[in-house]
């Protein structure tokens, strides 16, 4: 059975304790648009920061949507590619958090926010390929951490399943013993991409 979810999310939360301001992001994510800041085909921008932990401001792309989420209770910067285009499971999770970590140090140099790159959650959102069964998610578990040790050298990665409940999507918590690099899955994430 594949494991290639059709939708893969991955989060790094920030570092403020206070709440974040959503509204000012709207301007922030437009501004995206213009410039084609960030990579991808972006569309436009909604705003959802009236939803009590909800899924706070979206820049809505083709590919996948980057937005600054406050479900769970947690902001941070979340990434969440909509299309596989041939990638591996393994490429895909190299993509995801490439792009994630790529807009959150955007969103550091645009706003006074900081995120914890050594933490980070990755969700699978498909209920045919990854289903929330027991089964399924040790098998995920694994994957990640093979995903850590082979691709990226990392072996004291913690990985966490953080699952809210059975009506819920896998989701894992991996918490890594230094912060993650952008320059730690360019390479990574050219060859898995290439290879895929």
């Amino acid at each position: 059975m594949s494991l290639i979810p059709k939708r893969l999310s991955v989060k790094f939360f920030t570092k403020d304790k206070a709440g974040v301001e959503l509204e000012s992001l709207i301007g922030v994510f437009q501004s995206w648009i213009q410039q084609q800041a960030v990579e991808g085909l972006l569309i436009d921008v909604a705003d959802y920061s009236h939803v009590f932990a909800g899924p706070g401001v979206l820049l809505i792309g083709d590919e996948g949507d980057y937005s600054l989420d406050v479900s769970g209770g947690r902001a941070g910067v979340q990434y969440t590619r909509k299309r596989q285009q041939g990638h591996s499971l393994e490429g895909l999770i190299t993509t995801c958090l490439r792009l994630a970590r790529q807009a959150g140090a955007k969103l550091e140099e645009d706003l006074a926010l900081t995120f914890d790159y050594s933490t980070v959650q990755i969700t699978f959102f498909d209920r045919l390929k990854t289903p929330n069964t027991p089964e399924v998610v040790a098998q995920l578990q694994k994957v990640l951490a093979s995903f850590f040790t082979e691709q990226l050298g990392i072996s004291e990665a913690q990985i966490d399943n953080v699952t809210e409940g059975p009506r819920y999507a896998p989701a894992f918590l991996v918490t890594l013993p230094q912060a993650l690099e952008a320059t730690d899955l360019q390479n990574t994430g050219t060859e898995a991409i290439q290879q895929a």
